[in-house]
């Protein structure tokens, strides 16, 4: 997996045109890449198909194998940030991931990477770490953990579409294909329950319950979705009220004084 962290070690073959989308290859003689592009009228679709073509399985672990989105998070000055920065708002949840860019001035529209197809596990950035605080580097996304059999592949797709904020972020994740996991409360007491709403896009809704069965502590929830994918989505049982205000006014007193 470490030869497939730097992008240099999956070297650019060449381009080609398949009806109205545009093939970029990347092959090492061990991992092909091939990067599927179109353009519709409203959005960029781009799908990312990853082959073994070696004679041995390719095993891929935790970030090993990732997509430079790529969201440049570098700060050039205040006047340069406001009209030509974002922040990059990042999900990766399984098959409902997504990147919520919002620019750091007022602007009328956002853009929105909707996951498509496959599983996003978590995202790093690759940066520069002599340039310092300005430069906080490049997101990349990384698929699930797998492994390829000899002539095996795995997709990853997503759509990249700008929308009208006023619109809501939420109506634009729905409307390219993405899903929408909310909480009514993402953080409980131990006598209460995770209610939880799972919207796709078919417009179709469903609610779910979920006890904090093991007490304080964090609870990674899966959700299946009508296309088969996995979606993701963590909340938090606190202590109890009284007992979270005496651990803190213990602390405070024993620690900080």
């Amino acid at each position: 997996g470490a030869a497939f962290r730097d992008s240099e070690k999956l070297p650019f073959r060449g381009m080609r045109e398949e009806g109205d989308k545009v093939v970029s290859v990347y092959d090492n003689g061990i991992l092909r890449a091939e990067v599927f592009r179109e353009l519709t009228h409203d959005a960029l679709k781009e799908r990312y198909v990853f082959t073994n073509v070696s004679k041995a399985p390719l095993y891929f672990g935790r970030g090993d194998l990732g997509i430079l989105a790529t969201f440049n998070d570098d700060y050039a000055g205040a006047d340069e940030c406001i009209r030509r920065r974002c922040s990059a708002h990042v999900w990766c949840g399984g098959g409902n991931s997504w990147v919520r860019a919002v620019k750091m001035g007022s602007f009328p529209t956002e853009l929105a990477l909707v996951l498509n197809e496959g599983s996003l596990d978590w995202y790093s950035v690759r940066r520069i770490a002599a340039e310092g605080s300005n430069d906080r580097g490049d997101i990349v996304l990384h698929p699930d953990p797998l492994v390829l059999q000899p002539g095996e592949t795995a997709a990853v797709a997503w759509t990249l579409a700008a929308y009208d904020a006023k619109g809501g972020f939420n109506a634009a994740l729905l409307r390219h294909g993405g899903a929408v996991v909310e909480f009514d409360e993402e953080t409980i007491f131990p006598d209460e329950l995770f209610q939880i709403s799972i919207a796709e896009p078919d417009g179709k809704v469903r609610r779910e319950t979920r006890a904090p069965e093991k007490g304080v502590g964090e609870y990674a929830f899966e959700f299946r979705l009508a296309d088969g994918r996995i979606a993701r989505a963590t909340g938090f049982c606190s202590p109890a009220f009284d007992d979270l205000v005496r651990a803190r006014v213990r602390f405070i007193v024993e620690k900080q004084q």
